[in-house]
């Protein structure tokens, strides 16, 4: 019995361990993409491509991260937007925003609300989201023909953790 207790205590003391090591946050930086964030985690990233018309297109990628023993997930967008005829195409915020509702839609997903807000320091818009059983928030910006986006997910029966409000401030752009 004692050898069973001594077992058992390992087990618990590994479970522990893993868990307090594998659930940390830690500050990853993007010099390609020109930014920092905290992640729980070291985050998978994929790179897309999409033609929006016969002139442009956008390149994508998504960093994007899940917290441990936890159905949080957390996510960074980045969009370059490349035109040949950049002088009749205009970029911003407004059409950012309707990039960003196309997705949540082709998800299944609805926007809750929407507002503005600041993300690095620059005027963004933030929206409550569902898809699914999920919930959560999605901040978004424009600066320089690239749309940032990140966002944050979690069960719709669960309460928005700390972690949303850590994540969403650590999001820095490098200098240029």
């Amino acid at each position: 019995m004692n050898k069973f207790i001594r077992s058992l205590y390992a087990f618990f003391v590994g479970i522990a361990l893993l868990t307090s090591c594998s659930s940390s946050w830690d500050t990853y930086q993007y010099e390609k993409a020109s930014f920092t964030v905290d992640f729980p985690g070291k985050p998978r990233v994929k790179s897309g491509f999409e033609r929006t018309s016969q002139s442009s297109s956008l390149t994508t990628t998504t960093y994007t991260a899940t917290q441990f023993l936890s159905d949080e997930s957390y996510l960074v967008y980045i969009g370059n937007f490349n035109s040949w005829s950049m002088n009749s195409v205009i970029f911003n915020l407004e059409s950012g925003k309707q990039g960003m509702r196309e997705p949540i839609k082709q998800q299944r997903g609805s926007v809750v609300s929407e507002g503005p807000a600041e993300l690095a320091g620059q005027n963004a818009w933030e929206f409550k989201i569902r898809v699914k059983e999920l919930e959560g928030t999605l901040r978004v910006f424009v600066k320089n023909k690239t749309i940032y986006g990140l966002q944050e997910l979690h069960n719709v029966d669960e309460e928005v953790s700390s972690n949303t409000e850590r994540f969403l401030s650590s999001f820095r752009l490098l200098e240029e």
